[in-house]
């Protein structure tokens, strides 16, 4: 597996983070290179459309199939030191993930260093590539895990309770 694209997303992460200068926003630009490299058949979308009862996600995953785009699934971004578990949301973040649990069948938390998966509001996995200790600490090790989960993720929307490209078309 070649982690070029995780080492560069790091890189970019780190290189922000450095600035001293950063807020949740900050990173965007880094999470929308790694989640279109990751995959070559996955398309993030940044500021997706608010979608009613659910909110606004900060990226949805689109795929091409034919002439229509399915959704795959969507993202949740927080600043980088923020805890992105269930346990570790606050306040407005705890409405707001129980709003996108609910009406999201395949969501992403992530504070850019560690992403959490959710199928069907269910916890799948949580993956952590990096960790907050005197700067950013990457870990490579779990480079190839991030990269295998999201493809797999992404490849099988019907199994996930994903939309289908016939709904998608319709809309």
């Amino acid at each position: 597996m070649n982690n070029s694209v995780i080492e560069e997303y790091m890189r970019r992460v780190q290189a922000v983070y450095e600035t001293g200068e950063t807020t949740e926003h900050s990173f965007r630009a880094a999470l929308g290179y790694l989640f279109d490299n990751i995959d070559p058949n996955v398309n993030s979308i940044n500021e997706p459309k608010a979608m009613q009862d659910v909110g606004r996600p900060d990226f949805v995953f689109k795929r091409s199939v034919g002439q229509s785009l399915i959704t795959l699934g969507h993202c949740e971004a927080k600043d980088i030191n923020k805890d992105v578990t269930k346990k570790g949301l606050k306040d407005y973040s705890k409405e707001q993930f129980a709003r996108y649990i609910k009406g999201l069948p395949n969501l992403i938390y992530t504070n850019g260093l560690d992403f959490v998966f959710y199928v069907k509001g269910e916890l799948v996995r949580t993956i952590s590539i990096g960790d907050l200790l005197m700067g950013i600490q990457p870990k490579p090790d779990q480079y190839a895990l991030l990269t295998a989960h999201f493809i797999s993720a992404a490849i099988s929307p019907r199994k996930n309770g994903l939309r289908t490209a016939k709904a998608e078309s319709c809309r």
